[in-house]
Parts: structure tokens; C-alpha cells; sequence
């Protein structure tokens, strides 16, 4: 399926969505909006990041708040949202799609920043370095 740029009721839904998790600090919804459909171009096109057309921003601030995102689990949340919230049963299929590619696109990102050791548990680089504690640090809070 090709790239679509988001429609208003798509929109509403995502800003809504959105706004009922944490809060938006920083960026006004606009710049979210235009953010979202630059990550789902990103995820659909399946190009690297740096190949981002000037007219969605900076490659670099997309894809920090797209990193911001997936770490909040926000991709998931949508989805679910989207698959089970019966107020929003008539979402457009490209929303959907957009949703599953970029869901696909953290993966990728999160397998390509944690390993896997040979007894088949998740590492990363710094529970890797000597004299880091045997115990992964939970990640703190994400500001959306």
C-alpha cells in the first residue's frame, strides 16, 4: 500500500489518542501531526531516515519523536485502541496499515539495538560493557 498523508477523522483520532496518555510536552499538535505522517512515509516507503523529503522536517526531530514514541509503546496502544475501541470500528484501512508498518519499523530498530546472547535473552550495549551491573536498568519515564 502507498503512502497516504492523513485525513482529518484519522487525525483526530491519533491526536486523540495521543493526548490521552501522558502529555505533549514541546511540539504543538500541528508538528505532531506532520510528524506522524513522516514516521508512517518512513515505515511505508521502507527507506532509511535520511531520505525523508524536506516538506515532513528534519529527519533527525522525526525520528527522535518516533524513538520517544516506541519507547513509550504508543505504536501498540494505538493499535490496540484502534482494534478494540467499537467509537472507532470505521477507521480507514491506511491507518491501520500505517500503524503495522511503523509497529514493524520499532522492531526492526529495537532487534538492531538489542542482541540476543546465545541463551536467547536481550542484552544491550551497556549491559554488555565490563563492570556494568548484572541487572539491566529499567528505562525511566518518556516524555512524549
Amino acid at each position: 500500500m502507498a503512502f497516504e498523508r492523513l485525513n482529518e477523522n484519522e487525525w483526530q483520532l491519533l491526536e486523540k489518542l495521543v493526548r490521552s496518555g501522558k502529555s505533549l510536552r514541546g511540539r504543538p499538535p500541528k508538528q505532531h501531526r506532520q510528524i506522524f505522517e513522516a514516521v508512517f512515509w518512513i515505515a511505508s516507503c521502507d527507506v532509511p531516515w535520511r531520505s525523508l523529503p524536506e516538506r515532513f522536517g528534519k529527519w533527525n526531530t522525526v525520528y527522535r519523536q518516533f524513538k520517544r514514541w516506541s519507547e513509550a509503546d504508543l505504536w501498540n496502544r494505538v493499535l490496540d485502541d484502534l482494534e478494540n475501541n467499537p467509537d472507532v470500528a470505521e477507521v480507514s484501512q491506511n491507518l491501520k496499515h500505517n500503524i503495522l508498518a511503523t509497529i514493524r519499523l520499532a522492531r526492526q530498530r529495537q532487534m538492531q539495538r538489542s542482541p540476543v546472547t546465545a541463551t536467547g535473552s536481550s542484552t544491550t550495549r551497556h549491559s554488555l560493557a565490563p563492570g556494568a551491573p548484572s541487572k539491566s536498568l529499567e528505562a525511566g519515564p518518556v516524555n512524549l
